[in-house]
């Protein structure tokens, strides 16, 4: 048995003791708190899990890459000629000059010209934006569940604000005029920076490893200013935040909880178009609280995954934590439920960085400014709900 299957066990059987503990009448208040505390157990465990299925997966692509490098040069060959960024030479380049800075040899420099940005910084190769891209989407949920799209330009959505009613029409009668209206959104480019600093030894002794930890680093920052802008963000200088956008579903019926009822009816607000597609969106502070609620039938609504890779479920639909949704508490908007894929998320261009050569030389390290320009917003409004407590 694999460490993640004995985690997921272990979480089941912490879930399910809890659940017997809380559900029989017999149960003394020392007991009803100690089974919320396995409660808390069984959440911790349940990130543990997901971190290390995301190793996992890390793990495979990195083996499969390696292992297309050495069966298929010759279609790696084909394809990085088409991506002047994703080449073997821009790669190594691109580590001298890391590795180097204005010690970089001219020959070295020729090749990285292609990459040469407006204010003197270079393109990161295909190879480490795919690295910063896959740290972007493990700090980040909103990269997961929304849609993603590159743009050279400001893109323009048109939107159908009212298309109008049919109507049934009597033979040779004159048809109903019905003139549809609309509204456009932009999706625009806000720049965004991440800067790390590293010492001069680590920079001489390996230079893949120093690759390596820029890949992470400016994933993680990067991921997690994404993260807050894109939950909560008021479009100001940044993305606007899907909390922001998502229409009021409804407001919980007593102040500071919400119950059985608030999240039926809560779940009724949205069309059915969007709740096929439907997924519930909360902290994990929330998710704790709605793991507890019962339906009329005294059967938990809540239903964790129960094997390795199976996903939490509310009244049968997804659930994805977002560590930036505000706690249960009254005037805040705890839960969404909706369509994700309208939220969209654009990268302009590819992300570049900058080697900072004297800023902290004084204290023995390089300076490295990766740059990224990024938007995001919710298209359709009504795609997705909010869950208010009441004040």
């Amino acid at each position: 048995m694999s460490k993640i299957q004995k985690l997921v066990a272990e979480r089941n059987k912490l879930v399910l003791d809890a659940r017997a503990t809380i559900d029989n009448k017999l149960s003394n208040p020392e007991q009803i708190t100690a089974a919320h505390e396995m409660s808390k157990d069984a959440m911790k465990l349940g990130g543990e899990i997901e971190n290390l299925q995301n190793l996992e997966k890390l793990e495979a692509d990195i083996q499969a890459s390696a292992e297309a490098q050495q069966t298929g040069h010759g279609l790696v060959g084909v394809s990085a000629s088409k991506d002047a960024m994703g080449t073997e030479a821009y790669m190594d380049a691109f580590q001298v000059l890391a590795q180097k800075g204005v010690n970089t040899p001219g020959d070295i420099m020729n090749i990285l010209e292609v990459g040469t940005d407006e204010n003197g910084g270079f393109t990161v190769p295909t190879k480490l934006n795919a690295a910063i891209l896959k740290k972007l989407e493990e700090n980040n949920v909103m990269r997961r569940v929304g849609r993603v799209i590159s743009t050279k330009s400001t893109e323009q959505f048109t939107l159908e604000d009212a298309i109008g009613t049919a109507a049934w029409t009597a033979e040779n009668a004159a048809a109903t005029e019905v003139t549809p209206t609309f509204t456009r959104k932009s999706i625009e480019a806000f720049k965004a920076t991440s800067l790390i600093k590293i010492s001069d030894e680590l920079l001489q002794d390996s230079i893949s490893n120093m690759v390596n930890y820029i890949g992470y680093a400016f994933g993680k920052q990067l991921g997690l200013l994404e993260e807050v802008a894109m939950t909560t963000g008021d479009g100001t200088g940044k993305p606007t935040g899907v909390v922001t956008s998502a229409e009021l579903g409804y407001t919980s019926a007593v102040t500071g909880v919400i119950s059985f009822d608030d999240i039926k009816s809560f779940q009724a607000s949205l069309k059915t178009g969007y709740s096929n597609r439907g997924t519930f969106m909360m902290n994990k502070s929330t998710a704790l609280l709605l793991n507890l609620l019962k339906d009329a039938n005294g059967q938990y609504i809540w239903q964790p995954g129960v094997k390795a890779g199976a996903v939490d479920t509310l009244l049968g639909k997804r659930v994805e934590y977002n560590d930036q949704m505000a706690d249960t508490a009254a005037g805040n908007a705890a839960v969404l439920y909706g369509d994700f894929s309208e939220y969209i998320i654009a990268d302009r261009s590819k992300r570049s960085m900058q080697r900072m050569n004297e800023l902290y030389a004084v204290n023995g390290q390089v300076g490295f400014l990766v740059k990224e320009r990024v938007d995001a917003k919710l298209l359709i409004n009504e795609a997705i709900k909010k869950l208010v407590v009441k004040v």
